[in-house]
């Protein structure tokens, strides 16, 4: 949960801090592991085309189905994410937060 949002959340229970930063910390671990395949599934793509380069060319099927899957994974977990976060905060910090995020992300629209 981006600092910027956690303060107009608050005040958190100790149940709510300790669910928080336990699914925080499971998110990062969840982030890392996509990251690091990610960057498998890229020095696999630079080592195919510095061997070949016509394989720009005919970029396989299978490479763009595994980038999906990478993107697909991520949407879940951040869909998984808010579902979760909802189930943690009250209904009142839910609106709260929904609307801090809206704030945020339309600010780096802008």
């Amino acid at each position: 949960m981006p600092n910027i949002i956690k303060p107009q959340l608050e005040p958190f229970t100790g149940k709510q801090l300790l669910s928080i930063s336990n699914l925080s910390l499971s998110c990062q671990h969840a982030e890392d592991a996509l990251s690091h395949g990610l960057e498998k599934h890229q020095q696999g793509l630079v080592h195919d085309i510095a061997t070949d380069p016509l394989v720009v060319g005919n970029f396989k099927m299978d490479k763009f189905k595994a980038l999906e899957a990478f993107v697909n994974q991520a949407d879940y977990l951040r869909r998984d994410t808010l579902l979760q976060m909802c189930r943690i905060l009250t209904i009142g910090q839910t609106a709260k937060g929904l609307v801090a995020m809206t704030k945020y992300f339309h600010h780096f629209r802008i």
